[in-house]
């Protein structure tokens, strides 16, 4: 029951989208017209190329289902000749199309003709359409005077010859309400449903296949070749496109890999329908790879992360990516894995990782399956990883002994050359340590020992060099090198330097005065020393200098000292003495203080003079305006007279009389003097 019921709704449900469409399917026993046409055979028009639309309103020759004429039958009552068939479809407004025709030529009259259209000819109609016929000479199908005004009529003799597809006003025609009922009547027939003809297969594709490819041609048919046909794929995909129109399948990109089954439906005119599918099966092009099996030798004292070995993978298809992986390690480890290259896109590599567990006793050999697939096939490789035993590096010519002298001995001298074999590497790396420590001395990876600076003036008689040579994974070491530095070079010691007190210089003494004699001792006899010089500050290296073979420091020989002049700046000096052999030199102080000397005051003019008044003693006569100056700023000046006569203010310079003056004109030449503290000017 569940079964039929099934069948119920899907055979309602084929009915309902045929009545939505073009209505009902027609049955095998479904007729529209008159039923009994040889009871209609009382009356003929008269009127010659008449043409007749049987619109009557009580719908009798109105067809009422979709399907095909199968069968005209009609009464000819009295003329022969060829009667036109019609099948008219209104479009609106009064206008019909001429559906089709089927075309009967009578040669017998008073009769009930049957006429079978042949398969090829039928005429497809559906619901609303209507029966109507054309003679082009006299009228031929009988009608009987009977009904009521809904058995009216439309005709017109302008219509004449007409193929379907045609297209008539008969909206302008002549309409007829006069009750007739015309001898002729359609018979229908259900007609054939459509169906694929090349559906129900597979088609296979590789997965290279470029998008928009035509797939497949979906073709169909139906025995009514009137029939229209409409074709449609009902399964829902983006991965391919169906033209409903030519029946092309395409893939709208690229193929999805394995099998799809795409779903068709053919659908005719009155909704009849067929269904069918198409396999699609695609066919993966696996990768391949090009470069396994390989192997490789590792030292098993490797400590850094490499690439061992790069895969050559490809996929002949475009589309696909192809990405790959270790899968497997025998014996199981982590030491290798898979990435792609440093920037690469496409190329893989397999690499051990930084700081692995190798050890050649324990595995000497590691079996690598690398997997590489594009998402659909994978294939997998083997790189096998053999381990080898390292083989540590061997000095050749230390421990040694090497002599070299100090005072040839420069800045990248090679002084030794450490010699070192390897086995099974051809770089080595050397680096080294030295007691004492700082040692002028460095080691390169070629294995040259290298001076790093000048030894002439070295004091360390010879260091150790603990040196070390490493294959990059084993470090052996240290071995001595001793280096024996001869000829080491005694500094010069200045004997009489620094003074505990400083060495003092009067101000104006001569050019070129000593002012202290530098000496020193030197172990290294016969050697050339050099005397140098420099003050604090710097104004002193204009009032001193040194002798650069004797070592005498004496006042300068162009500079007079002005003790009133330098000291704005200052009236102590260090002088900082250096004494060089060409290799060393020793450095030391002299303090230099320069004295004030007290100098006597300078008149600006020879002769002043004065007059006055005769007056008592003590009556001032007047002052000279003495211009006196003294170099020494500061000093307080004191004024004196030779005159007896007069007396002088020793502070202003004032002149009084000594005795009382009442008579005469009296002149007097006088000396006078000025003098400061220490000194004095006349």
């Amino acid at each position: 029951m569940a079964e039929w019921g099934s069948y119920f709704l899907q055979f309602c449900i084929f009915l309902m989208i045929c009545s939505h469409v073009n209505g009902q399917i027609c049955d095998t026993n479904d007729r529209d017209g008159e039923g009994n046409p040889d009871s209609k055979d009382n009356d003929v028009d008269s009127t010659p190329d008449l043409a007749l639309l049987l619109d009557a309103t009580d719908n009798e020759y109105k067809i009422k289902c979709c399907g095909f004429v199968d069968a005209w039958e009609f009464y000819a009552k009295s003329n022969t000749g060829t009667l036109a068939l019609q099948v008219w479809r209104p479009l609106g407004g009064g206008t019909y199309e001429l559906v089709g025709q089927n075309t009967y030529s009578v040669t017998n009259t008073n009769r009930e003709i049957r006429y079978s259209v042949p398969v090829s000819e039928r005429i497809p109609v559906k619901n609303g359409d209507f029966i109507g016929f054309y003679t082009s000479g006299n009228p031929i199908v009988s009608y009987k005077r009977e009904g009521d005004s809904t058995d009216g009529w439309t005709s017109s003799t302008s219509l004449g010859s007409s193929t379907a597809g045609d297209t008539f006003d008969w909206g302008s025609a002549t309409s007829f309400t006069e009750s007739r009922e015309y001898a002729i009547n359609v018979q229908l027939d259900p007609g054939n449903s459509p169906s694929f003809t090349n559906l129900g297969t597979s088609v296979t594709f590789l997965d290279d296949t470029a998008p928009n490819s035509l797939l497949y041609t979906v073709t169909s048919t139906d025995l009514d070749s009137s029939d229209i046909l409409t074709m449609t794929m009902t399964t829902s995909t983006t991965s391919f496109t169906f033209d409903a129109t030519t029946g092309e399948v395409r893939n709208s990109g690229l193929l999805p890999s394995g099998s799809t089954t795409l779903s068709f439906r053919v659908t005719d005119t009155c909704g009849r329908q067929s269904t069918g599918s198409l396999t699609i099966v695609v066919q993966n092009i696996a990768p391949v790879i090009h470069n396994l099996p390989a192997t490789y030798d590792l030292s098993e004292d490797h400590t850094t992360e490499q690439l061992l070995y790069t895969i050559n993978a490809t996929d002949s298809s475009s589309y696909d990516t192809v990405t790959c992986s270790v899968s497997a390690v025998s014996p199981a480890t982590d030491n290798f894995f898979a990435r792609l290259n440093s920037g690469s896109t496409t190329d893989y590599g397999v690499y051990v990782k930084a700081l692995p567990t190798l050890d050649y006793d324990t595995t000497r050999q590691y079996d690598v399956t690398v997997r590489c697939t594009d998402s659909k096939d994978p294939v997998t490789g083997t790189f096998t990883v053999y381990i080898s035993r390292n083989n540590p590096p061997v000095f050749v010519n230390l421990q040694a002994t090497t002599r070299i002298p100090s005072v040839s001995s420069t800045t990248g001298n090679i002084i030794y050359t450490v010699n070192s074999t390897d086995s099974d590497s051809n770089q080595l790396y050397y680096n080294m340590t030295c007691v004492p420590t700082g040692c002028p001395f460095t080691i390169h990876n070629s294995g040259e020992v290298l001076v790093t600076s000048d030894l002439s003036s070295h004091t360390i008689p010879g260091y150790d060099l603990y040196i070390y040579v490493s294959d990059g994974n084993t470090l052996v070491g240290p071995r001595t090198l001793t280096v024996i530095i001869e000829g080491i070079n005694s500094a010069p010691v200045i004997s009489n330097l620094p003074l505990s007190t400083p060495v003092t210089v009067q101000e104006n003494s001569p050019l070129s005065s000593s002012v202290y004699q530098v000496l020193i001792t030197d172990v290294d006899v016969g050697q050339n020393h050099t005397f140098q010089v420099y003050s604090t500050p710097s104004i002193g290296s204009t009032l001193f200098s040194i002798d650069s073979t004797t070592g005498l420091i004496s006042t300068s020989s162009t500079q007079n000292i002005n003790y009133e002049t330098v000291s704005a700046t200052s009236t102590s000096y260090q002088l900082t003495v250096t004494v060089s052999d060409g290799y060393d030199t020793s450095t030391s102080t002299l303090t230099v203080s320069i004295a004030d000397k007290n100098e006597a005051p300078v008149f600006g003019k020879e002769t002043y003079a004065i007059s006055g008044t005769e007056g008592a003693a003590g009556t001032t006569i007047g002052n000279p305006s003495f211009d006196v100056t003294d170099p020494d700023v500061g000093a307080t000046q004191t004024y004196s007279i030779d005159c007896p006569s007069f007396n002088i203010n020793p502070t202003t310079g004032v002149v009084t009389f000594r005795y009382t003056c009442t008579e005469g004109i009296f002149v007097c030449f006088c000396w006078f003097v000025c003098f400061n503290s220490m000194s004095s000017l006349s």
